[in-house]
């Protein structure tokens, strides 16, 4: 493919990318016009900054830089290299730190350094000279090149420019568009931001992935039951956890609003007992339509500037026309509370599976429809809920493990403070752009185990987005984990935790260790909290029998190197 198409494609990939909430340098945040870019550097090991947590985008780069820039680009591409001891440059000797990089650039044809045999490694790139090894590393990865535009269009490149034929093709291949006032100027000194953006352009181009995906490892630890069966029962909690746990912040403790049955329970959770003191057994959320049988929850955000809290709740309705644990149709609903959670007033849907309430679907479709415990993260400027969707086709109908829908974190706030939902948006197969009610959603988590239930968080230092799941039926229970950098593509899941003990695992909820910023965890260790019972001959007994609330400690041990091109 010619690299002008395939930078066309590449632009309008970038383009339709969400950004990466990720600001791993202090002296590059989530705002800064180049942060994507450097997020992409980093992601895919071309860059890992300096000691001191800066990456200094506006700083020029030097030649030595370059070279390991394009070496390590070289080396992603899973390009054949051949070390070298010798750069051949009187100036490169072989105790140079950069001697291996410099050395390659030489034997490639990409720098042939100065007529009086330096190469002046210390010196920045001028951008005319960047062109050049950019051209040269395209060609020698067997890049098409495209037929040389007449004019590449920047005042400061005439035809007799000595770089005209390398700046004709970074403008050509979409690779540079120069400064606003027309000009490319050539001699100036290319910055490590500018950099950035030209190598995520050259790269993607040549293979790699938009958005690297990194995977890591863990340890589980800490594994122990913090509310027994006969506490939950005397408590009047009967069936809870039925969901997922939020965790609210209100001042002098700490709050749980989570399901018992189809209402939300309320509970303060202290140090040392996470079922310090009931609040409220179940109460239901005011207002709800008379035809929705359920519906309780569940995470919650408090509004920082009104102090109201919602409530992300799943709902249930029948579904044709009889109510049963394998026949029902669930949604995603929103409540709104204006007294510290004592009390929630539904604010409508605001997430539908595909597969309509009463639509059988393709095959006879007819068993439950779930679409899981409203676990969500912000992500830049949206609320980001994660949900399974039920999808139908023309010749059958099947489940997604994963989908996701978002809205503005602002409008969503304004609408509820004014009593309604504002509009959600389901990720399709084309982007943002199936209806939160009723739209088509797309399966996130590559192939893996079948996802029970499952939570969502943002661990800050790390700069990633964690989603914790359960798996299984009768005996066999798990818990697996995977990452992502933008909270939208994400690794294969791994497995963190098997159940040998033939107990059910379920309703998965994560949390900070101070349960106080449940969605943004410092450190590496999440706790994750899951509702277990026990199994009778393979046959689930749920609320009827052994009940417990069980907490482990997920920890991040190793951030692993980026996947390659499926590799």
């Amino acid at each position: 493919m010619a690299v002008a198409v395939v930078l066309a494609v590449v632009a309008a990939l970038l383009a339709a990318s969400p950004s990466s909430a990720a600001h791993r340098y202090v002296d590059v945040p989530a705002t800064h016009p180049f942060h994507d870019e450097i997020s992409w550097m980093t992601d895919s090991g071309l860059a890992a900054g300096f000691s001191d947590g800066t990456f200094l985008p506006g700083a020029s780069v030097s030649r030595q830089a370059m070279a390991a820039f394009l070496y390590r680009l070289w080396g992603a591409l899973e390009q054949p290299i051949v070390p070298a001891s010798d750069a051949g440059f009187t100036d490169v000797g072989a105790d140079h730190p950069f001697v291996a990089e410099i050395g390659w650039m030489a034997e490639s044809g990409i720098a042939s350094g100065y007529a009086d045999g330096t190469f002046l490694p210390g010196a920045p790139v001028s951008r005319q000279a960047m062109a050049a090894f950019l051209a040269r590393f395209w060609e020698a990865t067997g890049g098409a090149v495209p037929p040389l535009p007449s004019d590449p269009g920047f005042s400061d490149v005439p035809l007799t420019h000595p770089f005209w034929g390398s700046i004709a093709w970074m403008a050509g291949a979409g690779i540079t568009t120069g400064f606003s006032s027309g000009e490319f100027q050539p001699t100036a000194p290319v910055s490590r931001q500018a950099m950035s953006a030209f190598l995520q352009r050259l790269g993607v181009a040549a293979g790699l992935p938009a958005r690297p995906l990194v995977d890591v490892t863990w340890t589980v630890a800490n594994q122990t039951v913090v509310v027994e069966d006969v506490a939950r029962r005397n408590s009047g909690l009967d069936i809870w956890v039925d969901g997922n746990i939020g965790f609210l912040d209100a001042g002098s403790e700490v709050r749980g609003i989570a399901a018992n049955g189809s209402r939300p329970a309320r509970w303060t959770v202290g140090d040392e007992a996470f079922l310090a003191e009931v609040l409220d057994a179940g109460s239901p959320i005011v207002g709800l339509p008379s035809d929705v049988e359920y519906a309780a929850g569940g995470p919650v955000y408090r509004d920082p500037d009104s102090g109201a809290v919602l409530l992300f709740y799943h709902g249930e309705k029948r579904r044709m026309g009889q109510f049963s644990v394998l026949n029902f149709w669930s949604f995603v609903g929103l409540a709104i509370s204006h007294d510290d959670g004592d009390t929630f007033t539904d604010l409508g849907p605001i997430v539908t599976p595909h597969l309509g309430q009463n639509d059988p679907g393709t095959g006879g479709w007819s068993v439950g429809v779930e679409v899981g415990g409203a676990p969500y993260v912000v992500v830049g400027d949206y609320f980001h809920v994660y949900y399974r969707d039920v999808v139908v086709d023309e010749l059958f109908t099947s489940a997604l493990n994963v989908s996701v829908a978002r809205a503005p974190v602002d409008e969503v706030v304004e609408a509820a403070l004014a009593g309604g939902a504002a509009e959600w948006m389901k990720l399709g197969a084309d982007g943002w752009d199936q209806p939160g009610l009723g739209g088509r959603g797309t399966e996130l988590v590559p192939p893996g185990p079948t996802t029970n239930w499952f939570d969502v968080a943002y661990l800050v230092d790390h700069d990633l987005y964690v989603l914790v799941a359960s798996s299984g039926s009768g005996l066999n229970w798990s818990v697996w984990a995977t990452v992502s950098t933008d909270g939208i593509v994400w690794t294969p899941p791994r497995l963190v935790l098997e159940d040998p003990e033939g107990r059910e695992s379920l309703y998965v909820s994560l949390s900070s260790p101070d349960r106080r910023s449940q969605r943004q965890v410092v450190g590496d260790v999440v706790h994750v909290y899951r509702t277990r019972s026990t199994v009778d001959e393979g046959l689930r007994t749920r609320w009827s029998g052994d009940v417990t609330i069980e907490r482990f400690d997920l920890r991040l041990v190793e951030v692993l190197p980026p996947k390659r091109n499926g590799s």
